[in-house]
């Protein structure tokens, strides 16, 4: 495969999300949503070790360019947008959970301008992952893909997205509750999931959250505002990556 040349963006993003993960850390700490000092770090070398790889895949020519939004995915706002924002998420996952906001202030942004697509992208360590996906695509059915979003990520601090802990929100939601177990035991939408993610490791996914901005990969919980490091370092946030594309 021919040798592609790596986005200056790519290389900084890649720098970024190693500093993200100590933000995240601490808003968890600064918001009352402490989860254990040992799945944060666990999550901070995951993330750390996935995005040195996606580096090395792309030295080596092995990524490809991400597919555009289409019929199957899940979109937050128009759907027709000249930008566009794609995001793999894992709902068991910690920086998911802290980004997902994040994408919902970008949706009140920028409204019509950017389109917004989740994609699945279950993470093996989380054995709730898959689950929860599934019951993200049930519930999707029902209209109700962002409520049920919001329930899962409220769920994963509880350690409670399993099916009870699932169940107990579809009641809470309001959703029909008979088709919706008909839909989760039937596991259709299984196989979508982890094509999603094995797809995704052809774009250079190999954690959660990883997102593409007019196909420039962003990995990691960027912050909606603009940032500095404990250094003083300033680094763009979301709007102003935004804000430069629908420029250009």
């Amino acid at each position: 495969m021919k040798m592609k040349k790596i986005n200056p963006l790519i290389k900084l993003s890649i720098g970024l999300a190693a500093g993200l993960l100590v933000l995240i850390g601490l808003s968890y700490w600064f918001n009352g949503r402490a989860p254990s000092t040992r799945k944060v770090a666990d999550e901070a070398e995951q993330l750390k070790a996935a995005n040195a790889k996606v580096l090395a895949n792309l030295g080596a020519g092995q990524v490809v360019k991400v597919r555009p939004i289409d019929k199957e995915d899940f979109v937050l706002g128009t759907s027709a947008a000249a930008t566009e924002l794609i995001v793999y998420l894992d709902f068991d996952c910690p920086f998911s959970q802290q980004f997902f906001p994040v994408l919902k202030q970008a949706n009140d942004a920028f409204g019509k301008n950017l389109s917004i697509a989740w994609r699945h992208y279950p993470l093996d360590s989380h054995p709730n992952a898959i689950l929860a996906a599934q019951a993200f695509e049930c519930a999707r059915e029902q209209g109700q893909a962002v409520p049920m979003a919001q329930a899962l990520f409220d769920n994963q601090a509880k350690n409670d997205n399993n099916t009870e802990g699932i169940l107990a929100a579809v009641r809470a939601l309001g959703l029909k509750e008979a088709a919706f177990k008909n839909c989760l035991t039937s596991g259709k939408y299984k196989e979508k999931i982890l094509a999603q993610k094995e797809e995704a490791k052809l774009f250079g996914v190999n954690g959660t959250p990883t997102s593409f901005l007019n196909g420039i990969n962003l990995p990691g919980a960027y912050q909606f505002a603009d940032f500095s490091d404990a250094t003083g370092r300033r680094y763009d946030g979301l709007k102003t990556l935004i804000e430069n594309e629908l420029k250009k």
